[in-house]
């Protein structure tokens, strides 16, 4: 249900040109942006939106298509590291180096995108040291 807080003029509304010009423009910059979104195969989907939205980043999801075409970390690699780094942290405190090396022959890329999604979740910390410890 719609409730209009004032009169609605229906037809007999005007605009100027130039409001016309500009309404259209936007409306072009819209559908482009749509277009663009959905043929772009080579960039992060998530990426992309924040872009649009004004935010700047560079860390990919690892969970769109486009990640797990380019061979970025899907769902399931990405809880296999996670709990490989779980387990490690549970038993002692671990250098980044540390945890790249037990999760060898996995791309450190990987890893480090994990690593970076725990700490920004505060899911482990570091320490003064540098070693990492589950929070």
């Amino acid at each position: 249900q719609i409730t209009l807080l004032s009169e609605f003029c229906g037809a007999n509304m005007t605009m100027s040109n130039d409001v016309y010009r500009d309404r259209k423009e936007d409306a072009s910059r819209r559908i482009e942006a749509i277009i663009n979104f959905v043929k772009n195969d080579h960039e992060c989907r998530s990426v992309q939106l924040l872009r649009y939205f004004g935010e700047n980043i560079r860390h990919t999801c690892g969970k769109c298509d486009v990640c797990s075409k380019n061979g970025r970390l899907t769902n399931e690699s990405f809880n296999q590291i996670k709990q490989i780094i779980v387990n490690q942290l549970q038993t002692q405190k671990t250098s980044i180096s540390g945890i790249l090396e037990l999760t060898s022959p996995t791309p450190s890329e990987q890893v480090l995108d994990v690593l970076r999604f725990m700490l920004d979740n505060r899911m482990i910390a570091k320490d003064a040291n540098d070693c990492l410890t589950l929070k």
